[in-house]
Protein backbone atom coordinates (compact mmCIF):
# COMPACT_ATOMS: atom_id res chain seq x y z
CA UNK A 1 0.00 0.00 0.00
CA UNK A 2 3.09 2.45 0.73
CA UNK A 3 4.51 1.32 -2.60
CA UNK A 4 1.41 2.33 -4.08
CA UNK A 5 1.40 5.77 -2.57
CA UNK A 6 4.86 6.87 -2.97
CA UNK A 7 4.63 5.17 -6.76
CA UNK A 8 1.52 7.31 -7.71
CA UNK A 9 3.01 10.24 -5.57
CA UNK A 10 6.14 9.93 -7.91
CA UNK A 11 3.93 10.08 -11.30
CA UNK A 12 1.96 13.06 -9.92
CA UNK A 13 5.17 15.09 -9.52
CA UNK A 14 6.51 13.89 -13.12
CA UNK A 15 3.39 14.88 -14.91
CA UNK A 16 2.73 18.41 -12.66
CA UNK A 17 6.84 18.92 -13.82
CA UNK A 18 6.57 18.06 -17.63
CA UNK A 19 2.89 20.40 -17.78
CA UNK A 20 4.92 22.97 -16.13
CA UNK A 21 7.77 23.16 -18.24
CA UNK A 22 5.11 23.07 -21.54
CA UNK A 23 3.02 25.90 -19.19
CA UNK A 24 6.55 27.56 -18.85
CA UNK A 25 7.51 27.30 -22.42
CA UNK A 26 4.38 28.77 -23.82
CA UNK A 27 4.49 32.12 -20.95
CA UNK A 28 7.62 33.32 -22.24
CA UNK A 29 7.30 32.14 -26.08
CA UNK A 30 4.81 35.33 -26.98
CA UNK A 31 4.09 36.84 -30.86
CA UNK A 32 6.80 39.10 -30.48
CA UNK A 33 8.84 35.75 -30.17
CA UNK A 34 8.15 34.46 -33.47
CA UNK A 35 9.40 38.00 -34.98
CA UNK A 36 12.60 38.11 -33.12
CA UNK A 37 13.97 34.32 -34.53
CA UNK A 38 13.52 35.32 -37.53
CA UNK A 39 15.17 38.69 -37.75
CA UNK A 40 18.22 36.72 -36.39
CA UNK A 41 18.05 34.01 -39.40
CA UNK A 42 18.25 36.79 -41.57
CA UNK A 43 21.82 37.09 -40.87
CA UNK A 44 22.82 34.91 -43.78
CA UNK A 45 26.44 33.30 -43.45
CA UNK A 46 26.84 34.03 -39.67
CA UNK A 47 23.98 32.23 -38.62
CA UNK A 48 25.66 30.64 -35.70
CA UNK A 49 26.82 34.09 -34.13
CA UNK A 50 23.53 35.11 -35.01
CA UNK A 51 21.93 32.45 -33.16
CA UNK A 52 24.50 32.60 -30.27
CA UNK A 53 23.65 36.15 -29.74
CA UNK A 54 19.98 35.41 -29.72
CA UNK A 55 19.91 32.08 -27.24
CA UNK A 56 22.32 33.73 -25.15
CA UNK A 57 19.43 37.18 -24.39
CA UNK A 58 16.25 35.22 -24.99
CA UNK A 59 16.77 31.70 -23.35
CA UNK A 60 20.22 31.74 -20.98
CA UNK A 61 19.32 34.77 -19.32
CA UNK A 62 16.22 34.24 -18.31
CA UNK A 63 17.40 30.46 -17.33
CA UNK A 64 19.51 32.38 -14.91
CA UNK A 65 16.57 34.44 -13.67
CA UNK A 66 14.74 31.40 -13.45
CA UNK A 67 16.96 29.42 -11.09
CA UNK A 68 17.52 32.89 -8.82
CA UNK A 69 14.24 33.41 -8.17
CA UNK A 70 14.03 29.68 -7.35
CA UNK A 71 16.78 30.14 -5.17
CA UNK A 72 14.69 32.86 -3.41
CA UNK A 73 11.81 30.60 -3.34
CA UNK A 74 9.48 32.58 -5.90
CA UNK A 75 9.92 35.50 -3.96
CA UNK A 76 10.58 38.81 -6.08
CA UNK A 77 9.70 41.37 -3.31
CA UNK A 78 12.93 39.49 -1.52
CA UNK A 79 14.98 39.59 -4.79
CA UNK A 80 14.35 43.04 -5.49
CA UNK A 81 14.45 44.40 -1.92
CA UNK A 82 17.99 43.43 -1.26
CA UNK A 83 18.69 47.09 -3.29
CA UNK A 84 16.47 48.97 -0.47
CA UNK A 85 12.76 48.52 0.51
CA UNK A 86 11.64 51.99 -1.90
CA UNK A 87 13.94 51.37 -4.78
CA UNK A 88 13.18 47.77 -4.75
CA UNK A 89 9.49 48.48 -4.73
CA UNK A 90 9.87 51.05 -7.57
CA UNK A 91 11.58 48.44 -9.48
CA UNK A 92 8.94 46.12 -9.38
CA UNK A 93 6.17 48.63 -10.03
CA UNK A 94 8.38 49.78 -13.14
CA UNK A 95 8.95 45.92 -14.21
CA UNK A 96 5.04 45.09 -14.25
CA UNK A 97 4.32 48.34 -16.13
CA UNK A 98 7.15 46.79 -18.40
CA UNK A 99 5.63 43.05 -18.76
CA UNK A 100 1.99 44.54 -18.33
CA UNK A 101 -0.38 46.89 -19.79
CA UNK A 102 2.45 49.47 -21.17
CA UNK A 103 4.75 47.61 -23.09
CA UNK A 104 4.85 43.36 -23.39
CA UNK A 105 0.84 42.87 -23.52
CA UNK A 106 0.02 45.98 -25.83
CA UNK A 107 3.42 44.53 -28.33
CA UNK A 108 1.27 41.15 -28.08
CA UNK A 109 -2.32 42.79 -29.42
CA UNK A 110 -0.69 44.78 -32.23
CA UNK A 111 2.16 41.96 -33.41
CA UNK A 112 -0.84 39.10 -33.47
CA UNK A 113 -3.28 42.01 -35.47
CA UNK A 114 0.00 43.14 -37.77
CA UNK A 115 0.59 39.43 -38.55
CA UNK A 116 -3.08 38.50 -38.69
CA UNK A 117 -4.48 41.12 -40.49
CA UNK A 118 -3.42 40.01 -44.19
CA UNK A 119 -5.05 36.18 -43.87
CA UNK A 120 -8.22 37.43 -41.65
CA UNK A 121 -11.59 39.34 -42.98
CA UNK A 122 -11.13 42.97 -42.46
CA UNK A 123 -11.85 44.59 -39.74
CA UNK A 124 -10.89 47.53 -37.42
CA UNK A 125 -8.00 47.28 -34.77
CA UNK A 126 -10.31 48.44 -31.93
CA UNK A 127 -12.53 45.05 -32.53
CA UNK A 128 -9.21 42.78 -32.89
CA UNK A 129 -8.23 43.70 -29.53
CA UNK A 130 -11.43 43.62 -27.78
CA UNK A 131 -11.96 40.42 -28.89
CA UNK A 132 -8.15 39.16 -27.89
CA UNK A 133 -8.14 40.57 -25.00
CA UNK A 134 -11.84 39.44 -23.77
CA UNK A 135 -10.31 35.75 -24.72
CA UNK A 136 -7.18 36.26 -22.60
CA UNK A 137 -9.63 37.29 -19.90
CA UNK A 138 -11.31 34.06 -20.16
CA UNK A 139 -7.79 32.43 -19.83
CA UNK A 140 -6.44 34.64 -16.96
CA UNK A 141 -9.96 33.90 -15.02
CA UNK A 142 -9.19 31.30 -12.80
CA UNK A 143 -5.67 32.07 -12.23
CA UNK A 144 -5.02 27.98 -10.45
CA UNK A 145 -6.06 26.58 -13.48
CA UNK A 146 -3.49 28.55 -15.68
CA UNK A 147 -0.60 25.86 -15.79
CA UNK A 148 -2.93 23.20 -16.75
CA UNK A 149 -4.90 26.26 -19.80
CA UNK A 150 -0.87 26.48 -20.69
CA UNK A 151 0.54 22.78 -20.67
CA UNK A 152 -2.17 20.51 -21.58
CA UNK A 153 -4.07 22.97 -24.55
CA UNK A 154 -2.06 25.74 -25.45
CA UNK A 155 1.29 24.73 -25.80
CA UNK A 156 0.63 21.32 -27.62
CA UNK A 157 -1.21 22.86 -30.77
CA UNK A 158 1.27 25.94 -30.76
CA UNK A 159 4.14 23.25 -30.94
CA UNK A 160 2.44 21.56 -33.29
CA UNK A 161 1.74 24.69 -35.66
CA UNK A 162 5.07 25.47 -35.60
CA UNK A 163 6.64 21.68 -35.87
CA UNK A 164 4.86 22.14 -39.32
CA UNK A 165 5.89 25.37 -40.22
CA UNK A 166 9.76 24.62 -39.80
CA UNK A 167 9.77 20.76 -40.95
CA UNK A 168 8.34 21.97 -44.14
CA UNK A 169 10.39 24.92 -44.71
CA UNK A 170 13.57 22.56 -43.80
CA UNK A 171 12.30 20.26 -46.29
CA UNK A 172 11.77 22.42 -49.23
CA UNK A 173 15.00 25.16 -48.73
CA UNK A 174 14.58 28.75 -50.78
CA UNK A 175 17.77 30.48 -50.57
CA UNK A 176 20.28 31.42 -48.12
CA UNK A 177 20.12 34.99 -47.30
CA UNK A 178 23.72 36.42 -47.36
CA UNK A 179 24.81 39.29 -45.41
CA UNK A 180 27.64 41.64 -45.32
CA UNK A 181 28.16 42.47 -41.35
CA UNK A 182 30.77 39.99 -39.60
CA UNK A 183 30.26 37.81 -37.39
CA UNK A 184 30.96 39.69 -33.71
CA UNK A 185 28.24 42.32 -34.95
CA UNK A 186 25.89 40.00 -35.92
CA UNK A 187 26.38 38.20 -32.55
CA UNK A 188 25.62 41.47 -30.99
CA UNK A 189 22.52 42.77 -33.00
CA UNK A 190 20.95 39.46 -32.46
CA UNK A 191 21.87 39.32 -28.54
CA UNK A 192 20.09 42.46 -28.67
CA UNK A 193 17.09 41.17 -30.41
CA UNK A 194 17.07 38.61 -27.80
CA UNK A 195 17.04 40.97 -24.94
CA UNK A 196 14.03 42.87 -26.96
CA UNK A 197 12.23 39.28 -26.23
CA UNK A 198 11.93 40.56 -22.11
CA UNK A 199 11.64 37.07 -21.15
CA UNK A 200 14.52 37.50 -18.05
CA UNK A 201 11.68 39.95 -16.63
CA UNK A 202 9.07 37.44 -17.45
CA UNK A 203 10.86 34.12 -16.20
CA UNK A 204 11.72 36.41 -12.67
CA UNK A 205 7.90 36.85 -12.17
CA UNK A 206 6.32 33.76 -14.00
CA UNK A 207 8.92 31.83 -11.78
CA UNK A 208 6.97 33.14 -8.67
CA UNK A 209 3.81 32.39 -9.35
CA UNK A 210 4.68 28.91 -11.11
CA UNK A 211 5.88 28.06 -7.84
CA UNK A 212 2.49 29.50 -5.99
CA UNK A 213 0.75 27.28 -7.91
CA UNK A 214 2.99 24.64 -7.85
CA UNK A 215 2.49 24.80 -3.98
CA UNK A 216 -1.71 24.98 -4.39
CA UNK A 217 -1.82 22.08 -6.81
CA UNK A 218 0.96 19.46 -5.45
CA UNK A 219 -0.23 20.26 -1.82
CA UNK A 220 -3.93 18.74 -2.72
CA UNK A 221 -2.08 15.38 -3.95
CA UNK A 222 0.43 15.37 -0.94
CA UNK A 223 2.66 16.47 1.10
CA UNK A 224 6.04 17.96 -0.87
CA UNK A 225 9.08 19.48 0.71
CA UNK A 226 9.86 23.20 -0.32
CA UNK A 227 12.99 22.01 -2.09
CA UNK A 228 11.58 19.45 -3.62
CA UNK A 229 9.13 22.03 -5.08
CA UNK A 230 12.31 24.01 -6.51
CA UNK A 231 13.70 21.01 -7.64
CA UNK A 232 10.79 20.37 -9.85
CA UNK A 233 10.28 24.25 -11.07
CA UNK A 234 14.13 23.84 -11.78
CA UNK A 235 13.59 20.70 -14.15
CA UNK A 236 10.38 22.35 -15.40
CA UNK A 237 12.37 25.51 -16.64
CA UNK A 238 15.14 23.42 -18.32
CA UNK A 239 12.39 21.62 -20.24
CA UNK A 240 10.90 24.91 -21.37
CA UNK A 241 13.92 26.72 -22.10
CA UNK A 242 15.07 23.80 -24.45
CA UNK A 243 11.38 23.58 -26.20
CA UNK A 244 12.25 27.48 -26.96
CA UNK A 245 15.60 26.72 -27.65
CA UNK A 246 14.47 24.34 -30.80
CA UNK A 247 12.14 26.09 -31.57
CA UNK A 248 14.19 29.20 -32.06
CA UNK A 249 16.92 27.23 -34.17
CA UNK A 250 13.79 26.15 -36.41
CA UNK A 251 12.44 29.80 -36.65
CA UNK A 252 15.58 31.15 -37.24
CA UNK A 253 16.47 28.57 -39.97
CA UNK A 254 13.31 29.67 -41.81
CA UNK A 255 14.58 33.22 -41.58
CA UNK A 256 17.81 31.50 -42.83
CA UNK A 257 15.91 29.66 -45.71
CA UNK A 258 13.04 32.01 -46.71
CA UNK A 259 13.72 35.46 -45.65
CA UNK A 260 15.79 36.87 -48.54
CA UNK A 261 12.75 38.08 -50.33
CA UNK A 262 11.20 40.05 -46.91
CA UNK A 263 14.09 41.70 -45.85
CA UNK A 264 12.88 45.33 -45.79
CA UNK A 265 9.33 43.86 -44.98
CA UNK A 266 8.17 45.38 -41.40
CA UNK A 267 9.18 43.09 -38.66
CA UNK A 268 5.59 42.68 -37.59
CA UNK A 269 4.39 40.41 -40.38
CA UNK A 270 7.41 39.05 -41.11
CA UNK A 271 6.54 35.51 -39.47
CA UNK A 272 2.95 35.62 -41.20
CA UNK A 273 5.10 36.50 -44.86
CA UNK A 274 7.42 33.61 -44.83
CA UNK A 275 5.30 31.23 -43.13
CA UNK A 276 2.66 31.89 -46.30
CA UNK A 277 5.25 31.60 -48.55
CA UNK A 278 6.44 27.66 -46.93
CA UNK A 279 2.98 26.72 -46.39
CA UNK A 280 1.38 28.49 -49.50
CA UNK A 281 -2.53 29.67 -49.15
CA UNK A 282 -3.80 26.64 -47.56
CA UNK A 283 -1.57 26.62 -44.71
CA UNK A 284 -3.16 30.01 -43.59
CA UNK A 285 -5.10 28.34 -41.04
CA UNK A 286 -1.91 27.14 -39.20
CA UNK A 287 -0.14 30.78 -39.08
CA UNK A 288 -3.66 31.89 -37.36
CA UNK A 289 -3.49 29.15 -35.06
CA UNK A 290 0.48 29.31 -34.20
CA UNK A 291 0.15 33.26 -33.95
CA UNK A 292 -2.72 33.50 -31.25
CA UNK A 293 -1.73 30.62 -29.55
CA UNK A 294 1.93 32.49 -29.06
CA UNK A 295 -0.23 35.17 -28.25
CA UNK A 296 -2.74 34.03 -25.72
CA UNK A 297 -0.46 31.82 -23.58
CA UNK A 298 2.07 34.83 -22.82
CA UNK A 299 -0.82 37.30 -22.42
CA UNK A 300 -2.91 34.69 -20.15
CA UNK A 301 -0.09 34.61 -17.80
CA UNK A 302 0.84 38.75 -18.40
CA UNK A 303 -2.51 39.68 -17.44
CA UNK A 304 -2.20 36.97 -14.31
CA UNK A 305 0.98 38.11 -13.00
CA UNK A 306 0.44 41.71 -13.13
CA UNK A 307 -3.49 41.48 -12.03
CA UNK A 308 -2.15 39.69 -8.82
CA UNK A 309 0.27 41.98 -8.23
CA UNK A 310 -1.71 44.93 -8.42
CA UNK A 311 -4.59 42.60 -6.17
CA UNK A 312 -2.07 42.36 -3.43
CA UNK A 313 0.69 44.49 -3.77
CA UNK A 314 -0.89 48.15 -4.69
CA UNK A 315 -4.61 47.56 -3.15
CA UNK A 316 -3.05 45.14 -0.44
CA UNK A 317 -6.54 42.59 -1.61
CA UNK A 318 -9.25 45.73 -0.95
CA UNK A 319 -9.22 44.66 -4.22
CA UNK A 320 -10.36 41.14 -5.95
CA UNK A 321 -8.05 38.95 -8.58
CA UNK A 322 -10.99 39.19 -11.62
CA UNK A 323 -11.52 43.59 -10.82
CA UNK A 324 -7.87 43.63 -11.11
CA UNK A 325 -7.68 41.54 -13.99
CA UNK A 326 -9.98 43.59 -15.99
CA UNK A 327 -8.11 46.47 -14.89
CA UNK A 328 -5.11 45.30 -16.19
CA UNK A 329 -6.53 44.41 -19.72
CA UNK A 330 -8.45 47.83 -19.93
CA UNK A 331 -5.22 49.95 -19.27
CA UNK A 332 -3.42 47.27 -21.65
CA UNK A 333 -6.23 47.76 -24.58
CA UNK A 334 -5.49 52.08 -24.34
CA UNK A 335 -1.84 51.37 -24.73
CA UNK A 336 -2.26 49.25 -27.57
CA UNK A 337 -3.98 52.28 -29.28
CA UNK A 338 -0.12 54.26 -29.75
CA UNK A 339 0.16 51.29 -32.14
CA UNK A 340 3.29 48.80 -32.78
CA UNK A 341 5.89 51.01 -34.01
CA UNK A 342 5.73 53.15 -30.61
CA UNK A 343 5.91 50.28 -28.80
CA UNK A 344 8.42 48.92 -30.14
CA UNK A 345 10.43 52.22 -29.80
CA UNK A 346 9.48 52.17 -25.94
CA UNK A 347 11.24 48.83 -25.77
CA UNK A 348 14.10 49.52 -27.45
CA UNK A 349 14.90 52.47 -25.73
CA UNK A 350 13.90 53.63 -21.79
CA UNK A 351 13.70 49.30 -21.26
CA UNK A 352 16.56 47.85 -22.98
CA UNK A 353 18.97 50.99 -22.34
CA UNK A 354 18.13 51.62 -18.84
CA UNK A 355 15.62 48.97 -17.23
CA UNK A 356 17.09 45.62 -18.84
CA UNK A 357 20.85 46.08 -17.73
CA UNK A 358 19.53 47.30 -14.11
CA UNK A 359 17.46 43.67 -13.68
CA UNK A 360 20.23 42.01 -15.13
CA UNK A 361 22.64 42.87 -12.83
CA UNK A 362 20.49 42.82 -9.79
CA UNK A 363 19.90 39.28 -11.29
CA UNK A 364 23.79 38.05 -11.39
CA UNK A 365 24.23 39.87 -7.70
CA UNK A 366 21.92 37.43 -6.69
CA UNK A 367 22.78 34.73 -7.96
CA UNK A 368 26.04 35.08 -6.31
CA UNK A 369 24.68 36.37 -3.24
CA UNK A 370 22.85 32.72 -3.28
CA UNK A 371 25.56 30.65 -4.27
CA UNK A 372 28.75 32.00 -3.21
CA UNK A 373 27.51 34.67 0.06
CA UNK A 374 28.41 37.41 -2.02
CA UNK A 375 26.73 40.52 -0.44
CA UNK A 376 27.72 43.67 -2.42
CA UNK A 377 24.34 44.80 -4.90
CA UNK A 378 23.30 48.43 -4.33
CA UNK A 379 27.01 49.52 -5.58
CA UNK A 380 26.83 47.32 -8.64
CA UNK A 381 23.56 48.40 -9.21
CA UNK A 382 23.88 52.44 -8.81
CA UNK A 383 26.99 52.20 -11.19
CA UNK A 384 25.44 50.34 -13.98
CA UNK A 385 22.01 52.88 -13.23
CA UNK A 386 24.36 55.55 -13.63
CA UNK A 387 25.94 54.82 -16.84
CA UNK A 388 22.68 53.29 -18.84
CA UNK A 389 21.49 56.69 -17.99
CA UNK A 390 24.13 58.12 -19.43
CA UNK A 391 23.84 56.26 -22.51
CA UNK A 392 20.23 57.10 -22.83
CA UNK A 393 20.31 60.72 -22.34
CA UNK A 394 23.34 61.18 -24.74
CA UNK A 395 21.64 58.89 -27.14
CA UNK A 396 18.96 61.36 -27.27
CA UNK A 397 20.97 64.24 -27.52
CA UNK A 398 23.05 62.92 -30.20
Amino acid sequence: MFKQKVSSMKQVLRSTTVTTGLAIFSMLFGAGNLMFPLQAGLSGGHFIPSMLGFLLGSVLLPLVGLITIILFDGDYRSFFYRIGRIPGAAIIFLCMLIIGPVIAMPRIVTVSYAMLGPLLPEHSFMLFACIFLFITFIGAFKENRILDLLGYVVTPILLLTLAITVIKGLIFPWQVVETSMGPLLAFMINARYGLSTLDLLGTIFFGAIVLSIFKQNIKRVTYVRAHVLGHMALYAGFIGCALLTLVYLGIGSLGLLHGGEFEQAQAGILFSDVAMVVLGNSGAIIVIIAVLMAGFSTAIALSAVVAEYLQREICHNRLAYIPALIIVLLATFICSLFGFDWILNASRTVVEVIGLPIVITITFANLAYKLFGFKPIKVPVAIVAVCTTCIFVWQLLA
